[in-house]
């Protein structure tokens, strides 16, 4: 279950835009950068099946649609009202997740990290597939014209002790002029 965020609790940071247009959108400019988190379990957007009644492909995890339509909301409200970036972009982002209670002492240590707790979230999900659900995400969500238009992305994951414990990712989407 995600937890809602809506754009008076998202962290964003972004730059003045230019006059709306006739349309009321903002295009960018430069320099630019949104910058926003976004609570929920990550989910990786993996391969697809195909129905064999009907031939039809679908997504295997039944949690991604929910998470790809949270993160395009919170994306849209952070965009709030701008055109999507026409531009090539540079996307940072930062998953964070919940550690597994195997991970703590008990007793009188209760609370407290083991010392064979792994310091590094280096298991599934698989980081690309997470990418690609944040990529797609933020086409859906406005930020971009087209994922084609990402040029450069830096991923990790990390256990969260940030954002109040809350499992998430933090979005970072940075356009580029054209040269």
């Amino acid at each position: 279950m995600t937890d809602t965020l809506d754009a008076s609790q998202a962290v964003a940071v972004s730059t003045p835009a230019t006059a709306p247009d006739d349309a009321g959108a903002v295009a960018f400019e430069f320099p630019h950068r949104i910058e926003f988190f976004v609570y929920g379990v990550p989910v990786q957007q993996g391969g697809k099946r195909i129905n064999r009644k009907t031939g039809s492909m679908y997504d295997q995890a039944k949690s991604l649609a929910p998470w790809r339509q949270e993160v395009a909301g919170v994306a849209e409200n952070v965009m709030a009202g701008r055109l999507p970036a026409t531009m090539p972009c540079r996307v940072g982002l930062a998953f964070y997740f919940r550690r597994p209670t195997s991970h703590y002492r008990v007793g009188m240590h209760a609370g407290e990290l083991k010392p064979s707790a792994p310091q590094h979230h280096a298991q599934t999900p698989d980081i690309d597939k997470l990418e690609r659900a944040i990529l797609d995400s933020l086409t859906m969500g406005g930020v971009y014209a087209d994922d084609r238009l990402v040029h450069t992305v830096n991923k990790v994951r990390y256990w969260t002790d940030r954002f109040h414990g809350k499992p998430g990712v933090q979005i970072i989407v940075t356009p580029e002029e054209h040269r």
